[in-house]
């Protein structure tokens, strides 16, 4: 059975790109949200196995959305995302609220397609 994703992340483009590199890799992306509140509640109504979150969406607290996530849902695994927050700070903020993992978007979406097949495994 394939895992089922949802993608965080207020650029369009970079949800189409994530959600194209982790189809063909067996993952069924069963949503994608603009906004931390709309992906929760997309998480919760589609049961995910995981949920890619950008840290960095204007106007929204995606530290908090993790929180609320991991209390929410606590055996989902959550990767979360940013390419503008500094690395050792949104790292630390998104591991402290419940997040599996932190990656930095600039190193690649190769990489970070890896990122989301390890946090399954």
């Amino acid at each position: 059975m394939a895992h089922r994703v949802v993608i965080i992340d207020d650029v369009a483009d970079i949800r189409f790109l994530i959600g194209a590199y982790l189809k063909p890799r067996g993952f069924d992306v069963v949503a994608e949200a603009a906004s931390p509140v709309d992906g929760l509640a997309l998480a919760i109504e589609q049961e995910v196995d995981a949920v890619v979150m950008d840290l960095s969406i204007p106007g929204h607290d995606s530290i908090a959305a993790i929180r609320t996530l991991r209390e929410t849902l606590p055996s989902v695994r959550i990767l979360a995302v940013s390419a503008t927050v500094p690395e050792n700070d949104a790292a630390r903020a998104a591991l402290d609220a419940g997040a599996d993992a932190f990656f930095d978007k600039a190193a690649g979406f190769d990489q970070l397609g890896q990122a989301v097949v390890e946090l399954l495994r």
